[in-house]
C-alpha cells in the first residue's frame, strides 16, 4: 500500500467509506479506558481524533500501557483497518505489522 488511500481519523468521519478502509493514527487509551485514533496525541490529548470502539481499553490500560517498561509499541502512529459505524471507528485492527 502506498499510502494514497489511507485516511486520517477525521478525514475517514467525514467520507463515511463503506465496509473496511484504511486509517492512520495513534492509538490513546485514556485513564478511564476511553478510547481514540488520533492524528496526532500527544500526552492525553489527541488531535484530529475519532472515537474507537472494539477494543477494551481498561484491558489494554491495565494489561499492557502500565506493566510495559519503556515503549509498548502503541507510542507511534501506524496503519489500522476500520470499519465506520456513524462516527465510531468500529472493529480496528493493525494493518501494518513491524518486524524487527
Amino acid at each position: 500500500m502506498d499510502g494514497s488511500g489511507v485516511y486520517t481519523p477525521v478525514a475517514a468521519v467525514r467520507a463515511r467509506p463503506e465496509g473496511w478502509f484504511a486509517v492512520r493514527g495513534t492509538l490513546l487509551v485514556g485513564s478511564d479506558g476511553f478510547v481514540q485514533l488520533c492524528a496526532n496525541a500527544d500526552g492525553d490529548r489527541c488531535e484530529g481524533g475519532a472515537i474507537v470502539r472494539g477494543i477494551d481499553g481498561v484491558g489494554l490500560l491495565v494489561n499492557v500501557l502500565l506493566k510495559v517498561e519503556g515503549p509498548s509499541g502503541y507510542e507511534e502512529p501506524r496503519i489500522w483497518l476500520a470499519r465506520l459505524d456513524g462516527t465510531v471507528l468500529d472493529d480496528l485492527a493493525i494493518g501494518d505489522v513491524r518486524v524487527r
